[in-house]
């Protein structure tokens, strides 16, 4: 089994990103929005949830390896995901990778960038650095040209 995520760095407006999930080439995939995830699961009496809910109660950032359970958790059952503002760091990264590794499940990561908004440049200069597949388009609202280009980048 392999697994395609599709990460989107700095996703467009609600009313875009819905316009582009129903995009016929992306209905097979399962959009996972890390914040609804924490709403409906914040109430879970387990390790990483006691963590998780301890933090947003004292204002702290959530650990990146906590953060990583939680989408791994998401993905495994999903042949094909899309995250949302994630993975955007470099450590973000590197724990995902290791997942995957860890486990020997072959994976398969495309990085969508808004061209002349990469906040992420660290982020972004790592992952051509280690010869990542990245998307980077000027525009969110050519629906038809994203889903070509990521249906080249998969094939």
């Amino acid at each position: 089994m392999k697994i395609n995520i599709i990460s989107i760095i700095r996703p467009p407006t609600k009313s875009l990103f819905s316009r582009f999930i129903n995009n016929s080439f992306f209905k097979d995939y399962n959009v996972i929005y890390l914040t609804k995830i924490i709403r409906d699961n914040i109430s879970k009496k387990n390790d990483i949830w006691i963590r998780v809910k301890k933090c947003l109660l004292t204002g702290r950032i959530i650990e990146n390896k906590d953060l990583c359970s939680i989408i791994f958790n998401e993905i495994i059952d999903n042949n094909n995901n899309i995250l949302l503002n994630f993975p955007k760091t470099i450590e973000q990264e590197i724990i995902f990778e290791n997942f995957f590794k860890e486990r020997k499940i072959e994976y398969e990561l495309i990085s969508v960038f808004k061209k002349y908004e990469n906040t992420e440049t660290n982020y972004l200069e790592y992952l051509k650095l280690k010869k990542s597949k990245i998307i980077e388009i000027s525009d969110f609202s050519d629906l038809d040209e994203l889903a070509l280009k990521v249906g080249n980048s998969t094939s």
